[in-house]
């Protein structure tokens, strides 16, 4: 084979296998909407957000201290996940107000938490995999403000919305893909 076929047979390949990667990877994306403006779409792979993380040095992150009474129920706070995630879909709490309303439901897996204020009009949901927050929780040293425990978690979520803020002139979605 000539130089110039293997050349090209070489960035071909590194162009395939750039496009596979980024199929394959798993994405961050943040969406937000205005009414009456342009949307703004980031998507960010989980692997860049990762690397980002780790050069961060460790003193950025010194003065934020887990505090001790929080890391002394780490047992219980694993085993209250873990029942959570084992038991059958229930509604946990709701509370409605003429301020706001609030539920926190389990559902397949999620803990899913949506608050609401009458008020504004101001809506968030949140989609929390449980197995994915066991694992992160499982794996962290609980002293440290850790942006790993959070990128894990984002790392074993089902792909989807994991945050949608709907406010009257802006909405706020992030998602895993």
């Amino acid at each position: 084979m000539s130089r110039s076929r293997t050349a090209l047979t070489v960035v071909v390949a590194a162009a395939l296998g750039l496009v596979v990667a980024a199929f394959i990877a798993q994405w961050v994306v943040v969406d937000v909407q205005a009414s009456g403006r342009s949307a703004v779409r980031v998507p960010v792979p989980l692997a860049l957000l990762r690397a980002a993380a780790a050069l961060v040095p460790g003193s950025v992150y010194r003065g934020a201290r887990i505090p001790p009474e929080l890391a002394a129920r780490r047992s219980l706070i694993l085993k209250a996940v873990t029942a959570l995630r084992d038991s059958p879909d229930a509604t946990l709490l709701t509370v409605r107000s003429r301020e706001a309303k609030v539920s926190i439901v389990t559902r397949d897996g999620l803990l899913l938490v949506n608050a609401g204020s009458r008020s504004d009009g101001t809506n968030v949901r949140c989609r929390i995999p449980l197995n994915a927050l066991h694992e992160a929780l499982d794996r962290w040293d609980w002293k440290t403000v850790d942006p790993g425990t959070l990128l894990a978690m984002l790392g074993e979520a089902p792909r989807g919305p994991l945050v949608e803020v709907n406010a009257p002139e802006t909405t706020v979605t992030i998602s895993v893909w």
